[in-house]
């Protein structure tokens, strides 16, 4: 037998190993119930403070309160604002199957520090006591009139604003004057029946303000009270105008009283640019 065809009879030898089939597959399933997964999951409160953790080494875990919280990790702390009942979903996720259990826990009263700042209630409460409030285009405003969104001087409360007017942003940019802006203290949701842009859909808030969130300029002199934090959706056109893919998670808070709204973000399309994006709006049912 020469070389060549030892060569050939090697890589047959191979080829055939490759393709036999593996009979003895053990299963990815995690091995253990629920029963036995909800026993190792551990929810301490502590005033407003929880604190989750699981003695589940071999899986991974994944935390969904519904209390707008979600994390990953054999454990995890977070705090919650409003008493109430809640639930925390436990994904425990080890192969081709995810197994989930629930875990309920009671927050006894309201977080009283939570809302030492004014923001807070200006922003998700209304003045017969409901614990959400719904925002609308500020198209009557006399602050810009007839521009309810455009761009203006980086930390300036009153900048001198470029914008479209508001039949033009209807038309270029598909905003409507129904959209609605809805924050609560789990969560927030924007409805849009044009499809306006991010389109309708919900997600969770949180406010940076006061201390060290303080926005100050060139002198000292404080411009900004903070910032307002989303996850999971944002405002009505909440877009960089110069590149619209650039989504805005994180505006700063220009104005905010019982009735009015003012928010801006810097630019991302042009970081050296000392401009930034505004956006206007107003307690659904005021009039200026």
């Amino acid at each position: 037998m020469n070389m060549n065809t030892i060569y050939l009879f090697i890589i047959g030898l191979l080829v055939f190993a490759a393709c036999d089939p593996i009979e003895d597959r053990q299963s990815m399933e995690p091995a253990k119930s629920e029963t036995e997964l909800l026993a190792s999951v551990s929810i301490e409160v502590d005033g407003n403070k929880v604190v989750c953790t699981t003695s589940e080494k071999g899986l991974i875990a994944q935390w969904v309160s519904s209390s707008g919280w979600m994390a990953t990790g054999p454990a995890h702390e977070f705090v919650v604002a409003l008493a109430g009942d809640y639930d925390i979903d436990i994904s425990f996720y080890g192969g081709d199957k995810v197994v989930k259990v629930t875990q309920s826990f009671n927050i006894a009263q309201d977080d009283p520090n939570f809302f030492d700042h004014p923001y807070w209630q200006l922003l998700a409460k209304t003045e017969d006591g409901a614990i959400e409030k719904t925002w609308v285009w500020a198209d009557d405003n006399t602050y810009q009139p007839d521009c309810i969104w455009g761009k203006g001087g980086w930390l300036s409360p009153t900048p001198n604003w470029w914008a479209p007017s508001i039949a033009d942003a209807i038309d270029s940019k598909g905003m409507a004057l129904t959209d609605k802006l809805t924050f609560k203290m789990d969560g927030l949701s924007f409805d849009s029946e044009t499809g306006a842009t991010p389109g309708s859909g919900s997600g969770t808030w949180v406010l940076q303000v006061g201390g060290e969130h303080l926005v100050l300029d060139e002198e000292g002199n404080v411009v900004f009270e903070g910032k307002l934090v989303l996850t999971g959706h944002t405002i009505p056109f909440g877009v960089d105008g110069d590149a619209e893919a650039n989504v805005y998670y994180e505006y700063y808070i220009v104005n905010l009283t019982e009735n009015e709204l003012r928010l801006c973000a810097t630019p991302t399309a042009n970081d050296g640019d000392a401009a930034a994006w505004f956006w206007h709006f107003k307690k659904e049912g005021y009039s200026y």
